[in-house]
């Protein structure tokens, strides 16, 4: 499950060849993301016959080869978005994504989930968001894939789902691979999120729920976006799989994170409670690891919306809770952290946006939180437990 090249070349690679993309046998390989250029965020596009890398956003004139307008019916000088070659040399500051996708699924085909490579041995990632220690040391969990107990190093201990577990330094975690499967269930072309003996975790992430009533089928409040289902594995067709790498970054914990039955997650209330919805919301974004108990649930009103991973669970079987906060310094100034958006280099302050690279390294404060204290989330809890 190793990862297809060395994890660095996603953050520092040494070649422009890291960046172009290829076709081994039996699939193919795109590499994207996004890079700094003479103090510029730009766009990562592909790699040009000149051995140039073709870049998109803000360009200067110096430096820039083939320089044109990205829409050529847009001539406002303002800040118009420019498409053209750069050397790769004048890049730094790369934050990149390496998709991979395979024709094939067989016994050598990873399972689903997130992933990660330490040391030569496959881990599974319980998030990447992960946790921060009492310590304020932010942490990610791995969850065991082998057969019986770990060995080695480390306190591994067992979890809700019937693995063992271990938190590490999130920076001991080279890099993540999310793997995840095609197949067809019933006619419906369907993501396989996750495996676990014959069960079979799919999902769609939008074009609403099939006019063919199958009673596997959950879904939040908007029926008209995504859903999931939790399906017998010999009731796939399975076509092809996708592993997409991507650095671990830093990451910004921010929030209220528990341990749910022995995993990491970002915990909240329902708005309304009743007896009917009384419990613990798990939250978790696409391209995570998820168990059954999760179900895709649109985040908004309306046709084919965003869609993430939610789940209910019961307040005994959320442990230590705890409330989050984090700030850097910018400008000689300590102000709270609103989030981070690495890939754009963008650190997220209370109302507005600076250069990642302006702003000092996270300094967190972590405390426990009552359960009855978490923030609430504002939605309808309607066929997540089925009818």
């Amino acid at each position: 499950m190793s990862f297809d090249r060395e994890a660095q070349d996603l953050t520092h690679p040494l070649h422009v060849d890291a960046l172009r993309d290829y076709r081994p046998l039996g699939g193919q390989v795109h590499i994207a993301g996004s890079a700094r250029f003479d103090g510029v965020r730009v766009v990562v596009s592909s790699v040009s016959g000149d051995n140039l890398v073709v870049v998109i956003g803000e360009l200067p004139i110096n430096g820039v080869q083939n320089r044109d307008f990205l829409d050529p019916t847009y001539r406002d000088s303002r800040s118009p978005l420019m498409v053209g070659e750069v050397d790769f040399s004048k890049l730094d500051q790369f934050w990149l994504t390496r998709t991979s996708t395979w024709d094939v699924i067989d016994e050598n085909t990873p399972l689903p989930g997130l992933l990660t490579t330490i040391d030569g041995i496959d881990f599974g990632v319980a998030d990447s968001g992960g946790i921060v220690s009492l310590a304020g040391v932010p942490q990610l969990q791995l969850v065991w894939l082998g057969g019986g107990e770990p060995q080695g190093e480390g306190e591994w201990l067992s979890d809700g789902y019937g693995a063992f577990t271990r938190l590490v330094r999130r920076d001991q975690v080279p890099g993540l691979r999310h793997v995840e499967w095609t197949a067809i269930w019933r006619d419906i072309t369907v993501k396989v999120a996750g495996i676990r003996g014959e069960r079979a975790h799919i999902f769609v992430e939008k074009g609403g729920v099939p006019t063919v009533e199958h009673p596997e089928i959950r879904h939040g409040a908007n029926a008209k976006s995504g859903w999931s289902a939790v399906v017998g594995r010999a009731e796939l067709s399975l076509r092809s799989w996708t592993s997409t790498e991507r650095p671990v970054g830093q990451g910004a914990v921010i929030g209220c994170v528990g341990l749910v039955r022995g995993r990491t997650g970002v915990v909240l209330l329902p708005a309304s409670r009743d007896e009917q919805v009384a419990g613990i919301i798990v939250r978790r974004n696409l391209g995570e690891t998820v168990t059954d108990d999760f179900v895709i649930h649109a985040m908004v009103n309306g046709r084919n919306a965003p869609v993430e991973w939610r789940a209910v669970v019961a307040e005994a079987n959320v442990t230590c809770p705890r409330r989050i906060e984090a700030t850097v310094e910018w400008r000689g100034k300590r102000q709270p952290l609103d989030g981070l958006n690495e890939p754009a280099g963008v650190a997220y302050l209370p109302g507005h946006g600076v250069p990642l690279d302006e702003v000092s390294t996270l300094e967190y404060t972590v405390g426990p939180v009552a359960l009855s204290e978490l923030p609430p989330v504002d939605w309808e809890i309607s066929n997540l437990r089925g009818a």
